[in-house]
């Protein structure tokens, strides 16, 4: 193609490129996480399971080095809830999250946690832990554990009662968890 007379073509400056460059870039990661949310039929994936949380990057991400990840109580895809409603777990055969909306007990302090304490527990073949957590559990369409039963997953059971959940591993880890107390 020739110019016309009288008229020249405009360059791009180094800095517009790199602009168009990361942008473009930018264009393409955020195309592809939406993607990589989304499965073949077009609907969004299920919410992360106990084994995703223990070794996926956390939702918020430590504030120093050092610090625990924040797990988001809201994102978890919770297996049951106790018939009180307070109560919810996560349980799957690498471990057990459990969470609870509303307790009287002292939380345990985590250092370095940017989130809640006392609301999430957790219990995996390294033992038991309190969890650096954020939001609240949505429990209200779980399905329910009547009190007195049990569910199982691998080496991982967790009892209903009507004081609270108990969740204990086949190596003795055991965590409780009820409106007036935990234990680890």
């Amino acid at each position: 193609m020739t110019e016309s007379p009288g008229r020249r073509r405009a360059r791009l400056s180094g800095g517009e490129v790199a602009l168009i460059v990361v942008v473009a870039t930018l264009v393409v990661v955020f195309l592809a996480m939406l993607l990589g949310r989304l499965t073949a039929d077009g609907t969004p994936t299920a919410s992360p399971t106990p084994e995703a949380l223990s070794t996926a990057a956390p939702t918020a991400g430590p504030t120093t080095p050092g610090a625990p990840d924040v797990v988001d109580l809201a994102e978890v895809a919770w297996t049951f809830r106790l018939p009180s409603g307070n109560i919810g777990c996560a349980l799957d055969a690498d471990g057990v999250l459990c969470a609870i909306d509303a307790f009287d007990y002292e939380a345990p302090e985590i250092a370095g946690c940017a989130g809640d304490t006392g609301v999430a527990f957790r219990i995996d073949a390294s033992g038991t832990s309190p969890v650096c957590s954020a939001g609240k559990p949505a429990l209200g369409e779980v399905q329910e554990l009547p009190y007195g039963e049990s569910e199982t997953a691998g080496e991982f059971t967790c009892d209903s009662t009507e004081a609270g959940v108990a969740c204990r591993n086949s190596l003795g880890h055991e965590i409780t968890l009820r409106r007036s107390a935990y234990g680890l």
